[in-house]
């Protein structure tokens, strides 16, 4: 992650605002402020001195954490493994494992996946993971045959390099967190800069900032049409806005204008990410943490109108998007490339490839090594594209497999064909599979959902409807071949669980021929626990107000679903104040 900030979630919630002005003087509270540059620096010595076990345990997760985002993950893997040894939960367990695969040492991380589907007794948990390890290393030594071949960026810095674009005049543009200046501001998340958008002289190596557009906040995630161009903006810890916006800056008289929120679509209480354009102009592609999408973060497109706004935005299908994050998209002709962690991939965001048919997104295609790692790889820039010439590819891509963001140009040789064989190859049509799985939560105490979740397991004897007939999970998944086009509502019911229910469309699902799409299918029954009090995550209130914020919402509408779904329920909701205010005050705001 290496302090990547542009497209990751920035909202700030008012539990950390009492925190805010205590003076950062020890690890703990330096990783509560999210200073993580700051925290590694304290931590290990608390370490040392700590004298419980449990207590050296939470410390050495937390400075394992920091690592972690900072990407620095041999040290994050030994810190998580002494975690682990010193009483943490399995959790620990599953971040050494993507440190291990962040460094393409796949045998060990099948070794930890195996030891932590072991501690928290679900194989079923890790199965995709040990796959994908073992996937990644046949990729890496076929990497060789592919014909790309990559190499550092000469204008590169021990600062993050990346999200690379090239500009109406043809420069090449990429967002950074090296300074500006000698008075530049620092970061404390990271200890370095803030993110602003920068032009590099290729001839020379040298960058500068882009003029007009950079401020006080973050700024990156571009891309260009014309005199068009389009960036992410996310608050610096002074604006009072916590949520990252799209910006919309003309090029007019000779230069470029001050960049407007691009508000025709937005929803304030979403944090918006990278945006790309089509060659044409006419679909915008951007990456959105939003409370309607499948996972952390999903791409969503929009069309332009005759009018010259934008249309509403449509969510991609899950083909696309996954429970991950799908992230930095770029087009390149009629090719949309794009950034995931929770398709199959090597580790980390790998960099994936889709195109729009008439029939809708085609299912993506793994770009595999070399030009995707088991770091964090991303933004990947063609800008040459000659079927003539040699090589017949060129462009730039972002990866910290370095340990560091940086960008990489990449070539990319003409493919040797192999032969023709005399026997004609008979496709099968394309299919699409629900891998159905009903699940129970594992938690890091059993039968307290208020401790920390550990994964899932299958969960047998639950009854499935929703299909011509009714269905009994069993340990293995039910695997139903189903057409493209269709949609399907499906409800698991067990003794001592609440119901459960999902609905999942196949429209839009490409499948080229004589391929299979499979999708994974999860409904999670809850265990009933009565007479005990369970927190919901998330739901706030903004400052001396009693009535609950807006993004609370997708907590409270799964609440309601439940109540739906299982009406004879009932329960008591409960909330509270911070430390702000006195006694009398907050008595009566909590009334309220």
């Amino acid at each position: 992650m290496n302090g990547r900030f542009i497209g990751f979630v920035c909202l700030v919630a008012l539990a950390g605002a009492c925190a805010r002005s205590l003076p950062v003087r020890d690890g703990h509270t330096a990783f509560a402020l999210k200073q993580y540059a700051v925290a590694i620096q304290y931590l290990p010595k608390e370490f040392d001195r700590a004298k419980s076990r449990i207590e050296k345990g939470k410390i050495a997760y937390k400075q394992a954490e920091s690592l972690y985002i900072l990407g620095r993950y041999e040290q994050a893997s030994q810190w998580y493994r002494k975690a682990f040894e010193h009483g943490a939960d399995a959790e620990s367990l599953r971040k050494q494992a993507w440190c291990l695969k962040a460094q393409h040492d796949y045998p060990r991380a099948i070794e930890v996946f195996k030891e932590l589907g072991t501690e928290i007794g679900s194989s079923y948990e890790v199965r995709r993971d040990i796959t994908a390890c073992q996937i990644a290393q046949g990729w890496l030594r076929a990497s060789d045959s592919t014909g790309f071949s990559l190499t550092p960026a000469p204008f590169n810095t021990p600062f993050a390099e990346y999200s690379p674009a090239i500009d109406k005049n043809n420069r090449l543009v990429f967002t950074s967190d090296r300074p500006m200046g000698k008075k530049a501001s620092t970061y404390a998340w990271t200890g370095r800069g803030f993110h602003n958008i920068w032009v590099v002289d290729t001839a020379t190596g040298t960058a500068s900032p882009f003029e007009g557009i950079n401020t006080a906040d973050h700024e990156g995630g571009i891309a260009f049409w014309e005199n068009e161009m389009y960036l992410c903006r996310c608050p610096s810890e002074k604006n009072s806005d916590t949520y990252c916006r799209l910006y919309l800056s003309l090029y007019d008289q000779g230069r470029w204008q001050a960049a407007i929120p691009l508000n025709m679509f937005e929803d304030r209480q979403v944090n918006y990410g990278q945006v790309a354009i089509s060659p044409n102009g006419q679909m915008l592609v951007f990456s959105a943490a939003h409370r309607d999408g499948w996972g952390e973060h999903d791409l969503w497109s929009c069309n332009r109108t005759r009018e010259g706004d934008w249309s509403a935005p449509q969510l991609l299908p899950r083909t696309v998007n996954t429970t991950g994050r799908e992230m930095f998209p770029v087009f390149h002709n009629d090719t949309l490339y794009f950034a995931s962690d929770g398709h199959l991939g090597m580790g980390g965001l790998d960099i994936f490839k889709t195109w729009l048919l008439p029939a809708g997104w085609q299912t993506p295609i793994n770009m595999r090594a070399p030009i995707n790692s088991g770091a964090d790889d991303f933004g990947f820039l063609v800008t040459v594209q000659n079927p003539t010439g040699v090589p017949i590819q060129k462009g730039y891509l972002t990866s910290n497999r370095n340990g560091s963001d940086d960008i990489f140009a990449f070539g990319r040789m003409p493919d040797i064909k192999p032969p023709l064989s005399a026997t004609p190859v008979i496709k099968s049509p394309g299919v699409v599979v629900l891998s159905l799985q009903v699940l129970e939560k594992i938690y890091a105490e059993a039968d307290n959902p208020n401790t920390r979740l550990l994964g899932k397991r299958p969960l047998t004897g639950a009854d499935i409807t929703g299909w011509p007939k009714v269905l009994t999970s069993t340990e293995t998944p039910l695997v139903l071949e189903v057409k493209s086009g269709s949609s399907f509502r499906f409800i698991a019911q067990r003794t001592g669980y609440l119901t459960a229910e999902t609905t999942i469309s196949t429209a839009g699902i490409v499948v080229p021929e004589g391929d299979t799409v499979v999708i994974d299918v999860e409904l999670v029954l809850d265990k009933i626990y009565r007479n005990r009090e369970i927190v919901l995550e998330n739901i706030y209130y903004d400052y001396d107000r009693a009535d609950i914020r807006d993004d609370a919402r997708p907590t409270l509408n799964a609440l309601a679903a439940l109540l739906a779904q299982n009406p004879g329920i009932r329960i008591v909701l409960g909330s509270h104040t911070d430390c702000r205010g006195n006694d009398n005050y907050n008595r009566d705001l909590s009334q309220r």
